[in-house]
């Protein structure tokens, strides 16, 4: 039996580990950061043994790192950086890539023109008149945001495994980056067999929270498109993220049009009920994002609008998924063709399956397992 121990620093995917619920695994936890009653509740309830660590501490993960065959790391931020300096080359290591570590360094490829220009504003009031031309002429020639692609190979060389959900998003970062080898992630959800979708009321869902790949502003104008808009109410969850001044001026431009904002974290029973009377969810990031809450509107019957230029687009399509593209909105709500059907839930349903079928949880553990072996 192999023995793997995984670093999480963020509560919400402290469930991904049971993904690698194995006999033939053997499986610790280490949370790092501050855990009240909740998220220690979590880790008692997913069964394995677990430590919790604060930041400061991270030095004492020296004394536990020898007795493990492989490391899975969730994310790759500053206290994960340390961790994987910290490892030897005789132990594998696995990262849950979640992006953002990457795709911030190509920032103008994965965020809108509107989005960039809110997030990274360039003003004579911050620059000299030299310094201003410069960046504007370097963010009109796509050259602004640059990056040393050895240094990042460096790195990530140091990885044996890159764990993603699907080889499209691989694909996408791989044109900019240098990646390790691909492990797919299984899809393990169950989907309802039979589900009523007469509960649905004329409400669509804007993104998934505050952070900047959702693009907020560019649907407020193509849903502004559209005659009839305001025969539908817009929730958008805004409940993490940064706060900063992309986040006030989509507050801002949410209050003066009516949009509903949930600011407050929903446990999961308030979550479903939001998608289980939601008639759609609009996500518009460029890159992969927000694929719980796409599964989620695809499990609850509700129909799923994506940019064209996510990978996520891409591979559900590819799938065979019925999924909409953004700028068929303002058309469909003025058609009144914004609810999914009973038949379009059944077919993106026998999808799923088909998917989860296809790759199953047996085989990513063998996957794991065959980079454990690796001489």
């Amino acid at each position: 039996m192999h023995r793997l121990i995984h670093f999480h620093t963020d509560h919400k995917f402290i469930h991904d580990t049971l993904k690698y619920n194995s006999e033939l695994l053997e499986n610790i936890i280490v949370f790092i950061g501050d855990a009240d009653n909740a998220i220690i509740n979590k880790l008692n309830n997913l069964k394995f043994e677990f430590y919790i660590f604060n930041e400061s501490q991270v030095d004492n993960i020296n004394n536990i790192l020898p007795h493990y065959d492989g490391v899975v790391i969730y994310d790759l931020n500053n206290v994960n950086i340390q961790i994987l300096e910290r490892i030897t080359r005789d132990k594998k290591v696995f990262l849950r890539l979640f992006g953002y570590e990457l795709y911030k360094l190509k920032l103008n490829k994965f965020v809108s023109r509107a989005t960039l220009r809110l997030f990274k504003p360039i003003s004579l009031e911050s620059y000299s008149f030299k310094n201003y031309l410069k960046k504007k002429v370097k963010r009109l020639l796509g050259i602004e945001f640059s990056f040393n692609y050895f240094e990042q190979k460096l790195l990530y060389s140091k990885i044996d495994a890159i764990i993603l959900i699907n080889k499209f998003e691989y694909q996408a970062l791989q044109k900019y980056f240098y990646l390790p080898k691909f492990i797919q992630l299984p899809l393990t959800r169950e989907l309802p067999k039979n589900l009523e979708l007469s509960n649905k009321s004329n409400k669509l869902i804007i993104g998934n929270s505050r952070n900047i790949w959702n693009n907020h502003l560019d649907v407020f104008r193509i849903i502004k498109k559209s005659k009839r808009f305001d025969n539908y109410k817009f929730n958008l969850f805004f409940n993490y993220g940064a706060d900063n001044d992309y986040t006030e001026k989509v507050r801002n431009k949410a209050n003066q049009n009516s949009f509903v904002l949930i600011e407050d974290f929903l446990d999961i029973q308030e979550f479903s009920r939001v998608y289980n009377t939601a008639t759609a969810l609009i996500i518009n990031s460029y890159r992969q994002h927000a694929l719980g809450n796409i599964l989620t509107a695809i499990s609850s019957g509700t129909k799923v609008y994506l940019n064209r230029r996510s990978s996520t687009y891409k591979w559900l399509k590819h799938e065979g998924f019925y999924i909409s593209e953004i700028s068929e909105l303002p058309r469909d709500i003025d058609n009144n063709k914004v609810r999914q059907t009973q038949k379009e839930f059944q077919h993106n349903a026998n999808c799923y399956n088909q998917l989860k079928e296809n790759y199953t949880q047996l085989d990513f553990i063998a996957n794991v397992k065959a980079i454990l072996e690796q001489e």
